[in-house]
């Protein structure tokens, strides 16, 4: 069994899970344009609080990145234990929470957007090139599998061989897309300006 921690203090194992949003091969629900973005937004929204469901190590673990609504605390080369505390030079744009919320709002609330079609909306909101750019592979939440599986992934979850906590963390996630993918819990963030659905957002990430 590999060892659960590296000697820079990141993790070496995880448990990766995939909740089916717009595959119509498999079961569930296939999500909108825009309960995607919903479902985004309210797991940036409740960042801190699931982030206290893996063990410590994991918290600033660099491979499932929080998604912090006041912008990226993460460098790809600082060790673990100093994540956070010095600048993220040449890496502001990655794990940016504000660019990728201003993108989503902009494009929601935009004519052409709202007169497109399903297929343009998703390639409107999460091309693959902004989302490498902003919030991409190595997020808590990894959108970019909608593209080649319908999925989005779950990253966060230290690695475990108790199969009670494995299904009871993929129980988890399937129940958060199922509650939130319900747009009546974001739309006061995606509603009004980006400025201000930010700005809430940023409050609400911090009362959860």
């Amino acid at each position: 069994v590999a060892p659960t921690v590296a000697h820079n203090g990141y993790m070496c194992a995880a448990l990766h899970t995939h909740v089916n949003i717009r595959n119509p091969a498999v079961k569930g629900t296939m999500l909108s344009p825009r309960q995607v973005v919903g479902l985004w937004v309210a797991w940036v929204q409740f960042e801190l609080v699931t982030r206290r469901f893996y063990r410590s190590w994991a918290w600033r673990d660099r491979s499932s990145t929080a998604l912090f609504a006041t912008g990226t605390e993460c460098s790809w080369h600082e060790v673990a234990w100093k994540q956070g505390s010095g600048p993220v030079a040449g890496e502001a744009e990655k794990h940016d929470v504000p660019t990728l919320f201003k993108h989503f709002v902009t494009t929601l609330q935009s004519e052409v957007f709202q007169a497109a079609d399903d297929s343009t909306q998703m390639e409107m909101l999460f091309r693959k090139t902004l989302l490498h750019a902003t919030c991409g592979k190595q997020c808590s939440l990894n959108l970019l599998p909608i593209w080649m599986y319908g999925t989005v992934e779950f990253r966060g979850m230290t690695a475990t061989l108790n199969e009670e906590v494995a299904v009871a963390w993929s129980h988890f996630c399937v129940s958060f897309v199922e509650v939130f993918q319900d747009t009546v819990h974001t739309e006061r963030f995606l509603s009004p300006s980006w400025e201000s659905g930010l700005r809430y957002l940023q409050e609400a990430q911090e009362k959860a």
